[in-house]
């Protein structure tokens, strides 16, 4: 049994949690998923709560989000064109992972023609921050010589 699993005693059965992006292919029952892999610190996981585990009880948001799991690896997914010989890849990035120069190189060495960013920047408020983090995407593009896609969720 893989190490990262929660068991539920009302349910009766094991689960991990992810924040986490699914494509369904298309024309097929195939769903590829990438789990994050740079957790927000406090946001989505607790630090050195392997170690300490009394930490995730003590530090709770309330909203289920403080105990998520860190992903383990990079995902590029393939999205076949309607020409069925060529397919667009895709790299899988939540958030916040964008606004690390030394790994978006990770998914382009995989063969990502294109940088996926999902996020939601609501949680930011009325601030300059969506606006930074949109621009660090931005330049990200850039570095790598690659195009950006955004879809965000912003509070107005």
């Amino acid at each position: 049994m893989p190490d990262d699993v929660k068991y539920s005693k009302p349910g009766n059965f094991y689960y991990a949690t992810y924040n986490a992006i699914l494509m369904f292919s298309p024309g097929t029952r195939q769903v590829i998923h990438y789990g994050k892999s740079k957790l927000v610190p406090f946001g989505e996981r607790v630090p050195f709560v392997d170690q300490l585990p009394f930490l995730g009880d003590l530090i709770k948001w309330g909203v289920g989000l403080t105990g998520w799991k860190r992903g383990k690896d990079t995902t590029v997914f393939n999205l076949p064109l309607d020409n069925r010989k060529d397919t667009l890849k895709i790299d899988g990035m939540v958030c916040y992972e964008s606004i690390y120069l030394y790994f978006i190189p990770r998914f382009v060495e995989k063969g990502a023609d294109l940088i996926s960013v999902v996020t939601n920047d609501s949680w930011y408020g009325n601030s300059s921050g969506p606006y930074q983090h949109k621009e660090m995407s931005v330049l990200r593009a850039v570095e790598n010589r690659k195009t950006v896609v955004r879809a965000a969720k912003r509070r107005y």
